[in-house]
């Protein structure tokens, strides 16, 4: 009954409000997904093995040095490794940003059909203790009034188990935006801007750091830094895109 009224309703919205695909922007129909055509999904690059294990770049075999690789050989990242499920582009991008913006938990539910399935193969997530989502500055939290990190890292904790430490790593001051800053810089713009506020929760933990996007590397090293301060035994990083 219950079932038959949210698909009765559902209809009708879709007749009232119809739905569009977040990447391309066409009207989508009952065999699609809730927010991609069929298209855009199948246009999505899904990053598998052959890939940077210490920062998820994508490369080839012939690419590899000794656990690293040459984006991120020079960085000292602080965190042990990190899995990245896509490529930042085209239909993933768009997905990201209407995520980041808008508040949609479809488009949550919809990263995270993506997202968790990939998991199964990762020997890393099988040891994680604790689930840390980056946190935004407070000022870009009352802006948006939510953090889409912490949405993922919800059903990523849901899924796997684990428990997710949602306010203990804290930004204790305001940075600017990362997204289009030369790569030394952004190093610089987050040096020392995170803290834990309980360290009793992160000592001797294995945390798994979720975000939407990593770029450099560098916030989530940041992130890395500071639970590695407060007492954490391991830091590993999971995104969405890369």
């Amino acid at each position: 009954m219950i079932h038959a009224l949210r698909c009765g309703l559902s209809g009708i919205l879709d007749l009232v409000y119809p739905r569009h695909c977040a990447g391309c922007g066409k009207s989508l129909h009952d065999e699609d997904g809730d927010c991609l055509c069929g298209s855009c999904r199948e246009s999505i690059r899904f990053i598998g093995q052959e890939r940077c294990p210490r920062c998820a770049t994508p490369v080839g075999p012939y690419a590899m040095t000794e656990g690293d690789c040459l984006a991120c050989r020079k960085m000292h990242l602080r965190f042990r490794s990190a899995i990245a499920v896509a490529q930042y582009e085209g239909a993933a991008r768009e997905l990201i940003h209407q995520f980041k913006y808008r508040r949609s938990e479809v488009v949550a539910d919809t990263l995270a059909g993506m997202m968790l399935p990939r998991l199964a193969d990762e020997p890393a997530l099988k040891k994680v203790t604790l689930i840390v989502p980056v946190p935004l500055s407070f000022v870009r939290y009352m802006e948006r009034g939510f953090n889409q990190s912490e949405l993922l890292a919800r059903r990523v904790g849901q899924h796997l188990g684990v428990k997710v430490s949602a306010w203990n790593l804290k930004r204790v001051r305001n940075t600017a935006s990362q997204a289009h800053l030369p790569a030394n810089d952004r190093l610089t713009n987050v040096a020392d801007a995170f803290a834990v506020r309980r360290r009793s929760e992160v000592a001797g933990q294995i945390v798994l750091l979720v975000d939407d996007v990593m770029t450099t590397g560098a916030t989530a090293s940041e992130c890395a830094k500071a639970l590695k301060a407060a007492g954490a035994k391991d830091v590993h990083v999971l995104v969405m895109a890369r």
